[in-house]
């Protein structure tokens, strides 16, 4: 996809991305290419991923900015269909977001939890969280949320068993922010809570339309 100078795009989800269990050695993958002109804003705020049981799935994000473009990207996961007793019992999920300005790399995340390496009822592994977000917010418009989140959030301290512990990390493009919660819905209200500052590029909140 291509934004022009100065145009705002969203890209979001209907609901949340479902990703079924897997057909023989055959892997469900989606890839995302984005240009960003000058002065343009792109939001990709999709609702987060639930992967069924045995299910593997990978994802891929790049980003190609002009300076003075600017990006915000929510990535966000579940640990499946809970209701169904399908806690952590895909297979296999990976997520990858590159984010280029000017040609140069300025940020790279990559998450990858397998059942084949990644003992999931390992203490420090997923705990007794249900959902995983991390939000990257890099270029000018989002250079005042950057300056209020890393005082906010940057500054917290993180709490033992806090339900939604959350942590930003500065970027000299912009910030990173991640959070952890029981749930999708008390993770979607925090991260509402966090980004009230969207309204100011789209008149209204991030999902305040969605429904």
């Amino acid at each position: 996809m291509h934004l022009a100078p100065g145009a705002v795009g969203v890209l979001t989800t209907q609901a949340s991305t479902k990703v079924y269990h897997r057909q023989g050695d055959r892997r469900a993958a989606q890839l995302l290419n984005a240009e960003v002109s000058e002065g343009a804003v792109l939001l990709v705020a999709p609702d987060p991923v639930t992967c069924f049981a045995d299910a593997d799935y990978e994802q891929r994000q790049v980003f190609d900015l002009d300076p003075g473009a600017s990006l915000l990207v929510l990535d966000w996961f579940t640990a499946g269909r809970l209701a169904m007793g399908e806690r952590w019992a895909f297979a296999r999920y990976f997520s990858e977001n590159i984010v280029r300005v000017n040609g140069n790399a300025v940020a790279l995340d990559r998450l990858c939890l397998d059942q084949a390496i990644t003992d999931f009822d390992e203490p420090y592994a997923v705990g007794r969280y249900n959902c995983f977000a991390t939000v990257m917010l890099i270029g000018p418009a989002f250079e005042a949320a950057n300056e209020i989140l890393s005082v906010s959030i940057g500054e917290m301290p993180l709490l033992q068993r806090a339900s939604l512990p959350m942590s930003y990390s500065r970027l000299a493009w912009g910030g990173v922010l991640r959070l952890a919660g029981l749930g999708a819905e008390p993770v979607r209200a925090c991260l509402s809570e966090h980004m009230g500052f969207v309204e100011s590029i789209l008149d209204c909140g991030l999902w305040a339309r969605k429904w």
